[in-house]
């Protein structure tokens, strides 16, 4: 039987350490758009820059506009679906 070694694999979950590569290769202009970046102070901390033009808007979707429902069964099948984790 061939014996494989190990792999070990390192994982950066600090956004800072990767916009802080762009900015000293030069990019002078990143766009960023979410719905989710909200407040932008904080993410702007989280990413470790100064960001000199922002634009945070208030929610364009009004409550009449959303709706939310939960699939239980696959459209073509009767196999049910599990979103439990």
């Amino acid at each position: 039987a061939k014996v494989q070694g190990a792999t070990l694999h390192y994982w950066c979950f600090n956004a800072a350490v990767a916009m802080h590569d762009l900015i000293n290769k030069g990019v002078r202009s990143v766009v960023l758009t979410s719905g989710t970046l909200a407040p932008l102070d904080t993410f702007a901390i989280e990413l470790g820059i100064d960001f000199t033009v922002r634009l945070e808007n208030p929610h364009v979707v009004d409550r009449s506009q959303c709706a939310v429902s939960v699939c239980t069964h696959g459209t073509n099948t009767n196999v049910g679906l599990n979103s439990t984790y």
